[in-house]
C-alpha cells in the first residue's frame, strides 16, 4: 500500500509539478528552443477549466495511491485492536476490507491496456507541458522542446511535419526524432502500468488472505449476522460507483460518448442502469435484514424478496456485462 502511494506521489511530480516549474518565459528565452502554444494544457489546467482526462491509465493510478493511503491508515489503526484481540474494532476493519478490495480489484484490473488507449493518449499529448519530463528523458539531447514536440501532420500552419521542421529547425529528422521517443515512452508506460498492476494483483491475494484469517478469528456465527445487517449499506459502494461513472461517460466535458456514436452512448447507460440495480438490491437487503419472521405471509413476503434480490443482481450482472461486451468489439 505505501508503494502504490509513493507511485501516485511520483506521478504528480512527474506529471504535475515538473511541468509548472516550466512556464512560458523559460521556453521562449531559451535560444533553439520554441515557446509553447496557448491551447497547450495540464492535470491542473484541465481541472480548472473543467476538462477532466478520463482517457489514460494515470487517472487509476492516481486512485489507487488514494485508497492506498486510506487502506495504509486504516492498517495502522488496526495494529492496536489485532494486539489486544478487540473483536468489535476486528469487525471494522473486516468491513473496511469488504469496502477497500472491490475498488482495488477494479483498478487493478484497468491497470493492462487491453485496448492501447496509452498509444493514443502519447500520440497526442506528446506536445502538452505534461510529457516535458518525459520528452526529456527519451527525446535526443536539446530536442525535448524543440525538434521533438514536431506537432502531428505539421500542425495548424504547414501541410506536412517535414514542413514544419524545415522551417523552425532547417532538417527533416524531426518526424523521426519523435518517432523514437514515443516509442521509448510507450514501452516504460506499458512496463510501468504491467508492474504496478502485478503488485496491485498481489496486495490484493494479500488482502483477502487477511479478511478469511480476520474472519476465522471473529467466529462464523458473528460474521453472519454483521453481515446480515450491513450487506445493504455494503452495496452502497457498487452503486454509487457505477453512478459516478456513468456520469462522466455521460457528461464530462472531455468526454465524446455524449455526442460522437449514439450506440458509444450504451457504456455510461449501461453504468445507470447497474446503478438502479444496486439501489434496487440494497433497499430489498435491508427489507431482509430489518423484519423479522414471525408468521406464514411474513416468509412468503420474504421468498419474495430474496427471489426479487437474486433477480436484480442477475440484471445487474447482465448490465455490466452488457458494457463488456461493447468494450471488446
Amino acid at each position: 500500500a505505501a508503494v502504490q502511494a509513493a507511485v501516485g506521489i511520483f506521478l504528480s511530480i512527474v506529471l504535475i509539478a515538473y511541468p509548472s516549474t516550466n512556464n512560458n518565459s523559460i521556453y521562449d528565452e531559451e535560444e533553439g528552443v520554441l515557446p509553447r502554444s496557448s491551447d497547450s494544457s495540464t492535470y491542473i489546467t484541465d481541472f480548472a477549466e473543467g476538462r477532466i482526462n478520463i482517457w489514460e491509465l494515470n487517472i487509476m493510478l492516481y486512485v489507487i495511491a488514494v485508497v492506498s493511503v486510506v487502506l495504509f491508515v486504516v492498517m495502522i489503526c488496526t495494529l492496536r485492536v489485532i494486539r489486544q484481540v478487540n473483536i468489535l474494532g476486528a469487525v471494522r476493519y473486516m468491513w473496511a476490507l469488504y469496502w477497500i478490495i472491490p475498488i482495488h480489484i477494479f483498478l487493478v484490473i484497468s491497470l493492462f491496456d487491453y485496448h492501447r488507449v496509452t498509444n493514443v493518449w502519447v500520440r497526442h499529448w506528446w506536445t502538452s507541458p505534461t510529457m516535458d519530463w518525459i520528452r526529456t528523458l527519451f527525446c535526443e539531447d536539446d530536442t525535448a522542446n524543440a525538434e521533438c514536440m514536431v506537432p502531428i501532420m505539421g500542425g495548424e500552419d504547414f501541410d506536412t511535419e517535414d514542413e514544419w521542421c524545415l522551417f523552425n529547425f532547417n532538417s527533416t529528422n524531426c518526424t523521426d526524432i519523435r518517432g523514437d521517443a514515443e516509442m521509448d515512452s510507450k514501452t516504460l508506460f506499458y512496463f510501468f502500468y504491467t508492474v504496478n498492476g502485478i503488485w496491485g494483483a498481489l496486495l490484493v491475494l494479500l488482502l483477502i488472505m487477511t479478511l478469511d484469517v480476520l474472519q476465522g478469528i471473529i467466529t462464523p456465527p458473528i460474521v453472519k449476522a454483521s453481515k446480515g445487517a450491513n450487506i445493504p449499506l455494503w452495496l452502497t459502494l457498487p452503486m454509487s460507483g457505477c453512478f459516478v461513472i456513468g456520469c462522466i461517460f455521460l457528461f464530462a466535458p472531455s468526454s465524446s460518448l455524449a455526442a460522437a456514436n449514439e450506440q458509444v452512448r450504451w457504456t455510461g447507460i449501461a453504468y445507470l442502469i447497474a446503478a438502479g440495480t444496486f439501489t434496487i438490491s440494497a433497499l430489498l437487503g435491508w427489507f431482509l435484514a430489518a423484519f423479522p419472521v414471525t408468521n406464514i405471509q411474513d416468509k412468503r413476503s420474504k421468498k419474495v424478496a430474496v427471489h426479487l434480490f437474486i433477480f436484480m443482481m442477475l440484471l445487474t450482472i447482465a448490465a455490466i456485462g452488457k458494457y463488456t461486451q461493447f468494450c471488446t468489439l
